[in-house]
């Protein structure tokens, strides 16, 4: 009895000798990765000003536009300066195009064709997703499509177009998730369409 009890003693010294050397090495490897984040990307540019690009690899900038227009600066955001970080399309940007999008943004839209099954209240962002899942059943989809947005902080628009028989269960969970859908009859596509055949 006196033996065992002993090696347990034993057993609990080496454990607490492994865990001293892993938390050790666990502090070493984190004060190395972060010595080195830091030297990477957190090192201030004294040789650029504040307003230019700090990197000319056009993998960290992204394209350079006619009119000197970065659109792309993803090592602003790596060095912990998310004011000066710039995600813009590879384009130039059209005022007159521009100005035409916020008219038309304006506009009332007119009701659509489809039937609307529910209209869910204007959300917070001014985004929308849209699409289309016209199954008789579809409740595994809807908890991916919809339940992944919503739980990883999407709060725009959903609107989607749904099988006109959708099951209540279905409907009751869009419901809940804030989403918008319409009733979408299917059509058989022609020939023409399925196999490119006139």
């Amino acid at each position: 009895m006196g033996s065992s009890l002993l090696s347990l003693k034993t057993q609990a010294r080496v454990f607490i000798i492994f865990a001293f050397i892993l938390a050790f090495e666990t502090l070493f490897l984190v004060s190395k990765l972060s010595f080195e984040t830091s030297s990477d990307y957190g090192r201030p540019s004294s040789s650029t000003p504040n307003n230019a690009v700090p990197s000319s690899d056009p993998h960290d900038i992204g394209k350079i536009l006619p009119d000197g227009t970065v659109t792309f600066t993803p090592e602003e955001f790596r060095a912990g300066r998310p004011e000066k970080y710039v995600n813009l399309p590879n384009v130039p940007i059209d005022p007159d195009r521009d100005e035409a999008v916020h008219i038309l943004m304006r506009e009332a839209v007119p009701p659509p064709a489809e039937n609307l099954l529910h209209e869910a209240p204007t959300p917070p962002g001014a985004n929308a997703i849209v699409g289309l899942a016209s199954y008789p059943q579809f409740m595994d989809g809807w908890r991916k499509l919809v339940g992944s947005l919503r739980t990883n902080g999407y709060d725009g628009h959903i609107i989607v177009g749904v099988n006109p028989a959708i099951p209540e269960e279905e409907r009751h969970y869009l419901d809940r998730m804030g989403v918008t859908y319409y009733a979408i009859e299917v059509a058989n596509c022609t020939a023409s369409i399925m196999y490119g055949v006139s």
